[in-house]
């Protein structure tokens, strides 16, 4: 209203309030000059209308231009837009400037694409243009093309082109992705394989080569003379020369492999397969190969790829695998227990024997446990202290005894081996174990030993004379009964013969006795006698012999 009175014009403007709710509302409004009969300023009439919706839209609008142009500029790859009927570019992102060498759109706006291209036939602005009639009559075009900078210079670009409508009017737009780099990778592989093949002929590989899309299937002579053939005697040569001659176990997994490399799930092909050879046998051959180039839409095109013999390595590994196979049956059949554990005292393997002892069904089981994750986690203290030395020295410790807390909670003894675990280089990796379980000898012999004490108290009480004494006569134990009667300590009478304790007169018939003993007669005598202890004195005994 200040503005009305003060300048007597027409005011229009956009503004915005919040409504009672709180929203944004647009708001148009139009103030005029209000005159009294007289001419005179008295005020001014207003004109409010709401276009909320309509601003809403224009902003809307604003955004999605600014955001499409965002992308258009965004990509690496050239974007012209050009009229369908004159040819003529209308727009051009940021990425064909550079691609092109351009510094400003004017420079390219206005013109043809044929402008852009080499011009070296069959890269012609006629071509162009008929390729461009293609996308709009028939369907969107793709291939390969031979473009031209601002400074001259030619390059190779990948070129799709598409009808669409822009403002009502058809358009085409075209988008070119720079591809020197691959053209250039392309070449470079193609003399590589040149000189690839002048290799190949001076070792015993055989090659082929196979176009996926088509099925052309090519091998050069050593591939046939791998299976006993010349390449003449095996034409003509297709895809069903090498199905026909591939074992079929094989040829379906071939095909299972081939697969995955076509999918990108390995980078390469490679099987192992078995061929018929000329004179009937079959012979291993690796049979390698490589996508080298591929479709426009992702799909194998030609494949490049060799043959070796392996048969004689395939002949070691089965010999190999049959060695292996008969050392794990030992392994696991033995009643030694083995093992072995890495520099941190970890198990890395066992024999099933050692599993069993531990608790577990299967070797595998014990895999990177310690001691303290057995049954016998009570001895590990003590067992890691043993594998410790042998790593810290080198020296093994052979032949030890040791207690060990079965899974049952028992207690077992077992006579141990340890030694160093080196590899190839004599490096110390870890510690080498093998013990067997002697808890049944241990038994035996302590109720051996109980056994001789009974029967040694038995007959140190005894007041009957007992003596024990070799073929040859030499005493080796008496009791005490003979150290009371006789005078003697035991010194003095173990190790001496029992005829210097008998009187001469009686020797003689001991001697034949005891000859009757040496040439085999095991019965018992009774027989009487006499004994001369220290002092002298004869003592008459009946002795049980």
């Amino acid at each position: 209203y200040t503005y009305v009175k003060r300048e007597g014009n027409v005011l229009i403007a956009e503004t915005t309030i919040d409504n009672f709710r709180g929203k944004k509302v647009y708001l148009w409004g139009k103030a005029s000059p209000l005159y009294d009969s007289d001419g005179n300023l008295i005020g001014a009439i207003e004109t409010i209308r709401d276009i909320t919706e309509q601003k809403l839209n224009e902003l809307a609008l604003q955004e999605s231009e600014r955001r499409f142009r965002e992308i258009f500029n965004s990509t690496n790859e050239a974007i012209f837009i050009d009229e369908a009927q004159t040819g003529k570019m209308i727009d051009v992102n940021d990425a064909m400037l550079k691609m092109y060498g351009y510094t400003s759109k004017e420079e390219v706006l206005g013109g043809n694409i044929g402008d852009l291209s080499a011009n070296i036939p069959p890269y012609t602005e006629e071509e162009a243009q008929c390729l461009i009639k293609k996308a709009i009559d028939e369907k969107p075009q793709v291939f390969e093309w031979l473009a031209k900078k601002k400074n001259g210079e030619v390059f190779w670009v990948e070129v799709s082109l598409r009808r669409t409508e822009i403002s009502g009017k058809d358009s085409v737009i075209a988008v070119a992705r720079d591809i020197s780099e691959r053209k250039q990778a392309e070449k470079a592989l193609k003399d590589f394989s040149n000189r690839l093949n002048t290799i190949i002929e001076a070792v015993n590989i055989g090659t082929w080569e196979w176009n996926v899309q088509t099925g052309g299937f090519t091998i050069n002579e050593k591939w046939a003379n791998l299976l006993g053939y010349t390449l003449e005697e095996l034409s003509p040569i297709s895809l069903q020369t090498w199905e026909s001659l591939t074992h079929p176990e094989d040829l379906q997994k071939a095909y299972e492999l081939l697969q995955k490399h076509f999918d990108g799930t390995s980078p390469q092909y490679e099987c192992e397969i078995r061929m018929k050879h000329k004179n009937g046998n079959w012979v291993w051959i690796l049979d390698k190969g490589k996508v080298v180039s591929w479709t426009n839409d992702g799909k194998p095109r030609m494949m490049y790829g060799t043959h070796t013999d392996i048969t004689k390595q395939k002949e070691t590994e089965k010999a190999l695998k049959e060695s292996i196979q008969f050392i794990d049956n030992v392994l696991h059949t033995i009643p030694v227990r083995v093992f072995w554990k890495d520099r941190n005292l970890r198990y890395l393997g066992c024999n099933k024997p050692f599993a069993m002892d531990a608790g577990f069904n299967n070797p595998g089981e014990l895999v990177g446990k310690t001691d303290y994750d057995m049954g016998w986690k009570e001895q590990a203290e003590l067992y890691r202290a043993d594998d410790t030395t042998v790593l810290e020295t080198g020296i093994a410790k052979i032949g030890y005894e040791e207690p060990q807390t079965s899974p049952d909670g028992n207690t077992i003894w077992l006579r141990t081996s340890k030694v160093p675990l080196k590899d190839l280089e004599g490096n110390i990796i870890g510690v080498l174990g093998t013990y067997e379980d002697i808890t049944q000898s241990k038994i035996a012999q302590q109720q051996l030993k109980e056994s001789e004490e009974r029967y040694r108290s038995l007959a140190e009480s005894t007041q009957d004379l007992i003596a024990l004494h070799d073929m040859d006569g030499v005493i080796h134990y008496v009791n005490q009964a003979v150290v009371n009667i006789s005078g003697y300590k035991k010194d003095e009478i173990l190790g001496k013969n029992i005829l210097m304790f008998v009187p001469k007169k009686h020797r003689k018939s001991i001697y034949e006795r005891h000859a009757k003993r040496i040439s085999g007669y095991v019965g018992i005598e009774q027989y009487e006698t006499e004994f001369i202890n220290k002092f002298g004195a004869i003592i008459p005994i009946q002795v049980t012999s």
